[in-house]
């Protein structure tokens, strides 16, 4: 969490983070894109839910969760993979 006690974490991201785990607690992992390992961390891997691994139905409440967000917090992407949920923001704020 070298990222975060650094700042590097995306506002909007870091944000809607704090939302999503006051329903419940949330494991995350922060990702790196290729290149941009030196920027703002703008990607979250959403891996566990009250401890557990996300089922199929916390994963989609996850991502809907990520796109229902006012337009300003809405991310690139929310897609489930076989680790959790990946939700990416764009580089710019809109």
């Amino acid at each position: 969490m070298t990222a975060v006690t650094e700042g590097r974490l995306d506002d909007r991201l870091a944000l809607v983070l704090a939302q999503l785990g006051s329903t419940a607690p949330v494991t995350v992992e922060l990702p790196t894109i290729d290149g941009e390992e030196d920027l703002v961390l703008r990607s979250a891997l959403v891996t566990e839910r009250d401890g557990e691994p996300l089922s199929e139905a916390d994963a989609a409440d996850v991502v809907t969760f990520f796109e229902q967000q006012n337009p300003s917090f809405q991310p690139l992407s929310a897609e489930v993979t076989p680790d959790g949920v990946l939700v990416t923001y764009p580089l710019a704020a809109p």
